[in-house]
């Protein structure tokens, strides 16, 4: 299966993250990046703890990490399964803190 094929399979934008990183190996080296960062796992750990401004962060760093991948297919399945709502609230909401801003 090819680059192309692969992102065509989840829904993705191939065209457009290639026009956004230029090169097929550089799309390759992050999406093989995507799939070792810890932020899924982080995620599903934070919300067994309870540690819902932990689980924000980490959800908020995957819908980033699937919109500059243009993995739009993957993020929309994402806000269904049953840890979406935190996706989708990062998706929808822009949050402001004192601390901090998120959108």
């Amino acid at each position: 299966m090819t680059l192309e094929e692969c992102y065509n399979k989840f829904g993705g934008d191939y065209k457009l993250v290639l026009s956004r990183l230029m090169m097929d190996k550089i799309v390759d080296r992050f999406i093989r990046k995507f799939l070792d960062d810890p932020s899924y796992n982080l995620l599903i750990s934070s919300l067994n703890d309870k540690n819902y401004e932990e689980a924000f962060r980490a959800a908020h760093t995957l819908k980033g990490l699937c919109l500059n991948l243009c993995l739009d297919g993957l993020l929309k399945k994402s806000v269904s399964n049953k840890y979406g709502f935190l996706l989708l609230v990062t998706v929808s909401i822009p949050i402001k803190s004192p601390k901090h801003s998120i959108s």
